[in-house]
């Protein structure tokens, strides 16, 4: 790649960046502000994990295992994405504290990403189930059917099929077969 390729490829992923997180001149936060909303997304993310852990206890004791699975694979993936927050919320304290600008913004956009990886995984938790927890019909479903008196009583595009059917096949009155 030669130079001028790769200033541009540079800048082209600068902007990308820029416009994928969002960083406006006016839109940054100051060093403050990131602690601040860290420590409020920490509170969260902790209740986060709460829930989770208490739908997994509830799963056990229904000995559901379709939810068991479900909770227990999301649950997994969200200790293993709040270990990397937990590491990005004490960099950017870090950063904060040093008063390095540059490094909070980058501790806080990690987070931030984080965050949201957590809130997937916390309404893949609760729609573990689905909406009354069962989510599948186990054995045969119920099938009720209603017929209006006076209506119709058969499709009616299978009565034009079957009429068609009658008039390209005539019924002829033959004997019977002698093998019957």
């Amino acid at each position: 790649m030669t130079c001028s390729r790769l200033a541009v490829w540079a800048v082209s992923l600068g902007m990308t960046l820029a416009l994928a997180t969002g960083a406006a001149a006016e839109d940054k936060l100051s060093v403050a502000d990131m602690v601040k909303a860290s420590e409020k997304a920490m509170t969260e993310v902790q209740g986060t994990r709460a829930h989770a852990e208490a739908a997994l206890r509830q799963a056990r004791a229904d000995q559901d295992m379709k939810q068991l699975d479900c909770v227990t694979e999301a649950l997994i993936a969200m200790k293993g994405v709040m270990k990397l927050f937990e590491g990005y919320y004490y960099d950017l304290a870090t950063e904060s504290k040093a008063g390095n600008q540059k490094g909070a913004e980058d501790a806080y956009g990690k987070l931030t990403t984080a965050k949201k990886k957590l809130d997937e995984l916390d309404n893949r938790v609760r729609g573990c189930g689905g909406p009354s927890r069962t989510g599948v019909v186990e054995g045969k479903p119920l099938v009720e059917r209603s017929v209006e008196p006076g209506g119709p009583n058969q499709d009616p595009v299978l009565a034009q099929w079957l009429e068609w059917l009658e008039s390209w096949w005539p019924v002829q009155n033959k004997a019977p077969s002698p093998y019957m």
